[in-house]
C-alpha cells in the first residue's frame, strides 16, 4: 500500500531533521501521563506469585467483579457474567462484527469517525453504512437519514459517546430515541465509551446501557481511563433483553475460547488498578480539562477557525477557511511545511465536505501552546 502524501512528507520533513510536531497524538503516555509507577508495581505484584495459568474465556473472575464495582459507583448494576474481557476494544469491535454479521451484511457507523472501523470491517468480511453526524447541528444524527441507510442486511449500529473526533456527547434524550429506533428495527447498539471519564459536562452523559428495549454492546478499557494503553485490557459489557443476552454471551464466550488473548497478568492486576486510583483518575481528568480550555481558548482567537468545542475525549475537529482553495491534502503538507506542525485533514475520518483539521488537545502544553500560535500565523491571524 503506498504512503498518502501526507505521511510521505512528514517522513520527508523528519529524514531531513525538520521533523514536525505532531498535534494528532491522543495516546496519553507520549503527552506527559503517567499511572503511578508505584501503584503499577503494587497491582502486578501477585503475577511474580508463580499463579496457576487457568484461563476463564470471559476473563477471571475477580477482574469482572473489579469492573462490576467500578459501574456500581457510577449508580450502574451489573453481573460479572455481563461481562468478557478483551485484549483492547480493536479487538472487541473485531468480535462484535464477526458474531452479529456475515460476509456482505452492514452496520451503520458515524461519519466522520474513527478511520480504524474500516479495517476491522473488511477483516469480519463485513461493510459500513455512514450515518452522518451534522456539524450545523452540534454533531448530532438525524434519524430520519439513519432509517434510510437501514436495509435487510444491516445488523448494528455503532455509536461512539464522547466521540471520536468531534467530542460529541449524547443526552439521554438522544440515547432513548436511539434505543427506541434500534428496538424497532431490531438492531443491537454497540456503544463505544472509551472515553467516558472525559465529559467536560458530566451531567450531560448518558449510556446506552441504561435501555432495556434493545441489546446494547458497551465498550470500554483501560487504555484511556487509566492512561496504559500498552496493557491491552478491554471489555464487553453486554445489556438488554435477558434472552438475547444469554444467547450473544456465549456465542461471544466461545469465540475468546478461540484465541485466550487476554494476559493474565493484567487480569490480576485489574482489581488494584481500578479499586486505588481514584486520585489519580481525579488529577488526570483535572489535567485534561485544563488542556481543553486552554486550547480551545487559544483556537477562539483564530476567527479563520469554526469549532464546535468537543463535550468529551481528546480530539477536536475544526473547520478553515483556506483562500486558497487548496485541497485538505495540499493544505495540511504546506502547514508542515511552513510552520513544522502536523494536524489530520477531516478526510481521514470520512468527513464528506468542507475542509477541516483534527487535532489532540492532549497535546503536552510545552508543545502545543507555541504550535497554535504557529497556526494561527499560518491561518493569517
Amino acid at each position: 500500500m503506498d504512503l498518502n502524501p501526507i505521511e510521505t512528507c512528514y517522513r520527508r520533513l523528519k529524514a531531513a531533521g525538520r521533523e514536525p510536531i505532531k498535534l494528532t497524538v491522543g495516546n496519553p503516555s507520549l503527552q506527559g501521563i503517567h499511572f503511578p509507577a508505584e501503584l503499577l508495581i503494587k497491582a502486578y505484584s501477585r503475577s511474580a506469585l508463580n499463579t496457576p495459568y487457568d484461563p476463564d474465556p470471559k476473563g477471571m473472575l475477580s477482574a469482572r467483579e473489579a469492573i462490576v464495582d467500578l459501574y456500581q459507583l457510577q449508580g450502574l448494576s451489573l453481573s460479572p457474567q455481563q461481562i468478557l474481557l478483551t485484549s483492547g476494544t480493536s479487538e472487541a469491535f473485531f468480535y462484535l462484527f464477526s458474531l452479529l454479521g456475515q460476509v456482505g451484511d452492514n452496520f451503520l457507523v458515524p461519519y466522520p469517525s474513527y478511520p480504524l472501523f474500516e479495517h476491522i470491517a473488511q477483516y469480519a468480511r463485513v461493510r459500513l453504512k455512514p450515518y452522518h453526524l451534522r456539524e450545523s447541528l452540534g454533531w448530532s444524527w438525524n434519524l430520519d437519514e439513519m432509517a434510510a441507510q437501514v436495509d435487510e442486511n444491516t445488523r448494528g449500529i455503532v455509536v461512539i459517546s464522547p466521540h471520536n473526533p468531534t467530542g460529541k456527547v449524547w443526552s439521554r434524550d438522544e440515547w432513548r430515541q436511539l434505543a427506541e429506533f434500534g428496538a424497532a428495527h431490531d438492531l443491537p447498539i454497540i456503544s463505544d465509551e472509551v472515553f467516558a471519564d472525559f465529559c467536560f459536562d458530566p451531567t450531560r452523559f448518558a449510556r446506552g446501557m441504561t435501555h432495556s428495549e434493545t441489546i446494547c454492546f458497551t465498550l470500554n478499557g483501560i487504555s484511556k481511563s487509566l492512561a496504559l494503553p500498552g496493557h491491552k485490557l478491554g471489555w464487553i459489557i453486554v445489556t438488554g433483553p435477558e434472552a438475547k443476552q444469554e444467547k450473544y454471551l456465549n456465542q461471544l464466550e466461545l469465540m475468546a475460547d478461540t484465541f485466550l488473548t487476554c494476559n493474565q497478568p493484567v487480569q490480576l492486576a485489574l482489581p488494584t488498578l481500578l479499586a486505588e486510583s481514584r486520585s489519580f483518575r481525579q488529577e488526570y481528568y483535572h489535567e485534561v480539562v485544563q488542556r481543553r480550555a486552554t486550547t480551545l481558548n487559544r483556537l477562539k482567537e483564530i476567527p479563520q477557525l469554526n469549532l464546535v468545542p468537543p463535550q468529551g475525549g481528546f480530539y477536536l475537529m475544526a473547520a478553515y477557511d483556506d483562500p486558497q482553495g487548496r485541497s485538505e491534502d495540499e493544505w495540511v503538507i504546506a502547514l508542515m511545511e511552513s510552520e513544522g506542525i502536523s494536524v489530520y485533514p477531516g478526510y481521514f475520518f470520512d468527513h464528506p465536505s468542507g475542509n477541516h483539521l483534527v487535532m489532540s488537545f492532549l497535546t503536552d502544553p510545552k508543545q502545543m501552546q507555541p504550535a497554535l500560535d504557529s497556526l494561527a500565523k499560518f491561518l493569517g491571524s
